[in-house]
């Protein structure tokens, strides 16, 4: 009796993501694979994004804008603004070059966390609401930052997280992992503690890549992701909204994107092998410079989750990073985004902790 309430409990909570998925059908991709030779361009820079040594000596900073909010109590917010430093190496979407940022700060700053915004979660409301103001709470302040492609910086004909090309979820990655880089700088320049990096499902795993670029440690929470998005497009329930039939259509304009070395493997893909590919070579967290102390990373699982397969690439816990700590929670994607946010407010501010033992305090 007791099996089948587990196996009934686990096909319940996968059949939340996919119900959820069933009734948000918005597709993706629905413009082809690259706008342009954006794709071809962004495997260019791909190397200094995947190569932290590279990152440091080619890394311009930003002048970053700052503006008081508001002063009150044991609380400042800011709003802040600058160009994405990926416009520096590669041409990108003119609705994007502008970084919108908001940051709060208690009066005896423990750490600076930023939080990148999860699949859908356009502006900035969300994040100061469920996790910057019970961080404040706890000395934690917090940066919140827009993602490209979302809220402000939505292009007008994108219709909400519908992105347009394969090659605008690289440049959406591509900008987080050298926006966040420029924030920790500046956390660091203005004294506002050490900075971390968090974020939940795609905002978990931009984390994942942010935090590669830092050459110090840091805390970095990854949660429900993992380490492809590979195996998210073309094995999870997010397969069922890739625009096969475009990307079957614009498959020659793919291979005119890649080296040449690389199209004779291209072409004896299928489509969804394609989409594989170059996802792994993009996006596979392996392929980035490891974390400086993987013991300073907490990754925070879904147990049953549909949108993020796990079972088919390396284990992010065990084998990309050797030393972090994994935590699970009984739930899917969906049921975890909307009911377990404690645990993911506990799991950064116990990685806070462990950070500030290990570290700040010696």
């Amino acid at each position: 009796m007791h099996g089948r309430v587990a196996v009934f409990a686990l096909e319940s909570k996968s059949l939340l993501d996919r119900v959820f998925r069933f009734l948000n059908p918005t597709g993706i991709f629905v413009k082809g694979w690259s706008n342009g030779n954006s794709l071809k361009e962004f495997l260019g820079i791909l190397p200094i994004l995947q190569n932290r040594i590279q990152l440091l000596s080619s890394f311009e900073m930003p002048s970053i804008q700052l503006s008081l909010e508001e002063s009150h109590g044991n609380l400042k917010t800011y709003t802040g603004s600058f160009q994405t430093p990926l416009s520096k190496l590669m041409d990108v979407p003119s609705e994007i070059k502008e970084v919108s940022f908001w940051i709060g700060l208690p009066n005896e700053i423990r750490a600076t966390i930023i939080h990148l915004a999860g699949t859908g979660d356009h502006f900035l409301w969300r994040r100061k609401k469920f996790f910057a103001e019970p961080l404040l709470r706890r000395g934690i302040a917090s940066v919140i930052i827009e993602n490209p492609f979302y809220g402000t910086r939505k292009p007008p004909s994108q219709f909400r997280s519908r992105l347009h090309f394969v090659s605008d979820l690289m440049i959406l990655g591509g900008c987080l992992t050298l926006e966040s880089h420029a924030l920790m700088r500046f956390i660091e320049n203005e004294g506002f503690g050490f900075p971390g990096v968090t974020g939940v499902s795609m905002g978990g795993f931009m984390s994942s890549l942010a935090a590669s670029s830092w050459p110090k440690p840091l805390p970095v929470i990854p949660c429900l992701s993992w380490t492809t998005a590979s195996d998210v497009y073309t094995k999870g329930v997010l397969q069922k909204a890739v625009s096969w039939q475009i990307l079957e259509k614009e498959k020659q304009h793919f291979i005119s994107q890649v080296e040449d070395a690389e199209r004779d493997i291209i072409e004896r893909l299928d489509l969804e092998g394609c989409l594989h590919w170059i996802l792994e070579k993009t996006t596979n967290v392996s392929k980035y410079s490891a974390l400086v102390d993987p013991g300073m990373a907490t990754v925070i699982i879904a147990e049953h989750d549909a949108y993020i397969p796990r079972s088919f690439t390396e284990c992010l816990t065990t084998s990309v990073w050797k030393g972090s700590e994994a935590r699970y929670i009984q739930s899917g994607h969906v049921s975890g985004i909307l009911r377990h946010k404690n645990q993911f407010i506990i799991g950064i501010e116990d990685t806070v902790r462990r950070f500030e033992l290990k570290y700040a305090n010696g």
